[in-house]
């Protein structure tokens, strides 16, 4: 048996940076690289964005994104939309960044089409993110719950293998069956405050890592998304002190 006082070697978490300004902040450095996330929200609050966001920043950085869509509009409608924001280089789209269609895979195969096409063309591109858009409509395609949870695991399970990380983007309604099993959930959300809506964002969960908690403020441009962590939130210097006795 092992000594009280050992040292277990545990590996080191390796940190892939958002891109997105602000965010990095408020996740302590970023996404860990290999897990898988879920980005939830109701309609508008900036999910495809925010997902697009993320692929076009990795793939600046040096790294290969495919972005997955389920029940959500076209590509040529999102890549259309996308042309407003500065983020959005059309020459990487192709070459680092694929945009795939999952809804014919798993019309014909359920919620294993899907994973028997993601799993080779991740691996064909290399992939190092993966951002799956509607990920929560999936479940439409498994006969149970007991099916769609197995499938957001075995998912996550094969893109770790191959060292990638993985951003699920849902409607509130359709995260409830995929936030207890991923690693973080980001939450998005737009509330009206007296004469103005307010976007907010909040981390609910973040697995091996810190983060700054409670609602940060974001707002979207056409730069994309910007996120403002709350002052007091990121402070190091609020800790208490006592007088010597």
């Amino acid at each position: 048996m092992a000594s009280a006082d050992a040292t277990f070697p545990f590996p080191e978490l390796t940190r892939l940076p958002t891109g997105v300004p602000g965010l990095d902040t408020v996740m302590h450095g970023g996404l860990v690289a290999g897990d898988a996330y879920l980005v939830r929200g109701a309609p508008g609050t900036g999910k495809t964005t925010l997902g697009n966001q993320l692929a076009f920043a990795h793939a600046v950085a040096g790294g290969r994104a495919i972005v997955a869509t389920l029940l959500t509009e076209t590509h040529e409608r999102m890549l259309a939309h996308l042309r407003t924001f500065a983020f959005a280089d059309p020459a990487l789209v192709g070459e680092r960044i694929q945009y795939i269609s999952l809804l014919t895979a798993m019309q014909e195969g359920g919620t294993d089409g899907a994973i028997n096409a993601l799993v080779p063309t991740i691996q064909k591109h290399r992939a190092t993110l993966l951002i799956i858009d509607g990920a929560g409509g999936a479940e439409l395609f498994a006969p149970t719950r007991l099916d769609f949870s197995n499938f957001i695991h075995s998912l996550q399970a094969r893109t770790a293998f191959l060292g990638c990380t993985t951003v699920m983007l849902s409607g509130n309604d359709e995260a409830i069956g995929v936030a207890t099993h991923v690693d973080g959930v980001v939450e998005l959300s737009n509330e009206p405050t007296e004469s103005r809506d307010v976007r907010w964002l909040r981390v609910v969960k973040l697995r091996g890592s810190d983060y700054l908690n409670g609602r940060h403020a974001f707002a979207i441009d056409d730069h994309g998304v910007t996120v403002f962590p709350r002052l007091e939130a990121a402070s190091t210097d609020l800790e208490p002190t006592w007088p010597d006795a």
